[in-house]
């Protein structure tokens, strides 16, 4: 067992001065104000980190680890349409090794950078044996989507004889679509009959809401592709959610950046959650979601990267300081709950300094009264111009 204690210790929920935590492994096993937990633990010798904040590690809500070997080959600033383009012209054009390399890099990052839990997006189901190793609590989120009926049926034929090998995973598998813009009706229907927890992007750009009408630049670039051959004509997208039985309680919807009031709402009806990925909005197209009415509307909130296909970098803290600093009227210590104990409730896991929580301890040395501002304010979060 370690004996671990800060000037400040961040629990998950809240930062506190004087705290000391005793974990076993990755387990917590007590936590209290130092002056009283030393007296119960006084053959541990004391770890005393210093001027700083001790956290219980971060959750990464989102990203797509597979699509590690995509950085700096995709259109930045250009809009999503662009932005989309250019990832269907690179994806899938590197051999294995080149995938996996760029990928473990990016596991080591995360881990560099305080990572505890990761949800991971996966075409390719590629990542869960590095990250049942390295990050077990992690969810692997398997993502399928074709517009095209004929390749829908057949990732459903797939998937139907996936299923028994999905269960025995050394992690923890979830079946989910990718977005409304990206799946026919009938994969949607499917995977939503197939999973109780989705992660859904969700209205990362303006042209979704058109798509579900048939209409917008989203809808002509795929119907010229060839890729569309259903006509999509609902009368929104939660009409469109709704009659495929994709409403599931407790869902992560990612992006939100085209959200409005009654989006919102409808998200806190069946108690989702928000997964903000804000660097890689403003990546593809320069738009941020409108974080002061998400946070105002009650929404558990959570934060993720995204993928090196829309950012620059898989460093949490850099997302969180970014957040701070395009909405500064919203208190430090809520982006760092959005970014533990958020990200645990959108994952359905238990991380915290909470007896029987799961902890990975990270320390970040800061010297002022008010340490978790010092620590946003002092990173680089963004190496390009904007």
């Amino acid at each position: 067992m370690r004996f671990l204690r800060a000037k400040y210790l961040f629990d998950g929920l809240n930062l506190k001065e004087n705290f000391a935590v005793v974990v076993n492994g990755s387990s917590v096993v007590d936590v209290g104000a130092y002056d009283e937990l030393r007296k119960s633990y006084i053959e541990l010798e004391v770890n005393d980190l210093g001027e700083g904040v001790l956290f219980c590690g971060f959750v990464n809500a989102h990203t797509h680890l597979e699509l590690s070997y995509l950085k700096g080959k995709t259109e930045a600033f250009g809009g999503f349409v662009k932005w989309l383009a250019s990832v269907m012209s690179n994806k899938s054009r590197y051999e294995e090794y080149v995938v996996l390399e760029n990928m473990d890099k990016s596991i080591d990052e995360l881990i560099e950078n305080g990572v505890a839990i990761v949800g991971d997006i996966s075409n390719t189901l590629i990542s869960i044996d590095r990250l049942s190793k390295k990050l077990p609590l992690s969810v692997v989120f398997y993502e399928n989507y074709s517009l095209n009926l004929e390749r829908a049926f057949s990732a459903i034929d797939k998937l139907e004889k996936e299923g028994e090998m999905l269960s025995r995973m050394p992690i923890r598998i979830q079946l989910t679509p990718h977005a409304v813009y990206s799946s026919h009706p009938i994969l949607m229907r499917y995977l939503c009959s197939k999973t109780d927890f989705m992660s859904l992007h969700f209205l990362e750009s303006k042209y979704e809401k058109e798509f579900i009408s048939g209409k917008g630049e989203l809808y002509i670039f795929l119907k010229e592709l060839g890729l569309l051959d259903y006509s999509f004509e609902y009368k929104n997208i939660w009409d469109y959610l709704k009659k495929l039985g994709c409403l599931k309680p407790k869902g992560l919807f990612v992006h939100c950046t085209e959200a409005e009031y009654e989006d919102l709402e409808m998200i806190r009806s069946i108690d989702g959650s928000v997964v903000l990925c804000p660097r890689s909005n403003w990546y593809i197209s320069r738009k941020l979601p409108d974080v002061y009415k998400i946070e105002k509307s009650g929404l558990n909130i959570a934060i993720g990267t995204d993928s090196l296909a829309s950012n620059w970098d898989l460093n949490i803290l850099n997302e969180m300081a970014f957040l701070k600093d395009h909405f500064p009227d919203i208190k430090s210590e809520s982006i760092f709950r959005w970014a533990t104990s958020g990200g645990a409730k959108a994952l359905r896991v238990k991380l915290g300094f909470f007896k029987g929580f799961y902890a990975k301890p990270y320390f970040i040395a800061a010297n002022s009264s008010n340490p978790l501002d010092e620590i946003l304010q002092k990173r680089g979060y963004l190496p390009l111009p904007y």
